[in-house]
């Protein structure tokens, strides 16, 4: 049971309203980054407690965000917070088929995913798209927000999280999997192994739906392959078509006949958020000089670094 409605409002809370639509919340006092809703709260015992600092947390009252008015305008320069946007994403097997069976199936449990693929090419933006079309929220955790210099932490940390998500059916998103699920054969502490084993019994429990992220799937453990459902491998744009299309959404204009040379780039979506950010700062507007700060931006990927980083006038910085 969670807490009574005086006890919630004594704290500065409200109870969960149909009319106003407000939502009670809890967050560490310490951290401030988990949050926990009053079903996630019932399911671990009713008590509002942080699993990485065990502090109570306080009732924080939100009302849900509403759903955006649908527009045909290119989204604002957010870089990573981009929405999903299929023909920008160059992807096998096809994912837009994958959400359709999954949102059709919606089996318990859930799927699990690997996505790999360089930064940039829209894994994140289309797990929160997967998440919608299954009708689930989207929680999103990394390795800064499990790890601890304490031993044993990291893995208490990981099991709460986990049994949490299950508990109220979220799609649970493990960003930059290989920083938590390391190849055991490539470690030299102990810790590092428990990690790992410790992910992997988590694996093998979780109920609810989970994608796994990285950018070197090398790095990741072969053990895991074997619990992942759905491989799927992301790739930077390798069409006209495809960079027609992103120059289009990213600038709102058409791609000119100089920028055909783009396609040996391997320009992501996030390549052109980027240099969309820097012509919102810098005033450039014109095609040619979009394509010549693609060209840039593409010569500072690790594997075609061919010149030193420097200031540079103009867009080109």
């Amino acid at each position: 049971m969670g807490p009574s409605r005086a006890t919630v409002q004594a704290a500065g809370g409200a109870t969960r309203n149909k009319g106003d639509g407000m939502i009670v919340t809890y967050r560490c006092r310490q951290c401030d980054y988990w949050v926990m809703t009053e079903s996630e709260m019932a399911a671990v015992g009713g008590t509002p407690v942080c699993p990485r600092h065990v502090k109570p947390l306080r009732p924080v009252t939100e009302s849900p965000a509403p759903s955006p008015a649908p527009s045909s305008e290119p989204a604002p320069p957010t870089g990573e917070a981009e929405a999903f946007r299929p023909e920008l994403i160059n992807a096998s097997p096809d994912i837009g088929e994958l959400a359709d069976r999954l949102a059709e199936t919606k089996v318990t449990p859930g799927p699990r995913l690997l996505l790999s693929g360089p930064p940039g090419t829209g894994k994140s933006a289309y797990v929160r798209h997967l998440a919608r079309r299954l009708g689930l929220v989207a929680q999103t955790v990394s390795y800064g927000e499990v790890a601890s210099r304490y031993v044993g932490e990291t893995e208490k940390t990981i099991r709460a999280v986990f049994d949490a998500a299950a508990a109220a059916n979220r799609f649970l998103i493990l960003d930059e999997a290989d920083s938590l699920l390391r190849s055991r054969a490539l470690t030299q502490n102990s810790w590092e192994r428990t990690q790992v084993n410790e992910l992997l019994q988590a694996l093998d429990r979780l109920t609810s739906p989970i994608a796994l992220t990285t950018n070197d799937l090398g790095e990741i453990d072969p053990a895991v392959m074997r619990r992942i459902d759905f491989k799927v491998r992301f790739a930077p744009l390798d069409s006209h078509t495809q960079l027609a299309a992103a120059f289009a959404h990213f600038f709102g204009l058409g791609l000119p006949a100089g920028g055909n040379d783009l396609e040996a780039l391997n320009l992501t979506p996030g390549d052109f958020a980027v240099v969309r950010r820097r012509a919102a700062l810098t005033g450039i507007t014109s095609a040619p000089e979009l394509v010549a700060a693609l060209r840039h931006e593409a010569g500072y990927k690790p594997d075609t670094i061919r010149h030193p980083i420097g200031f540079q006038l103009g867009l080109s910085v």
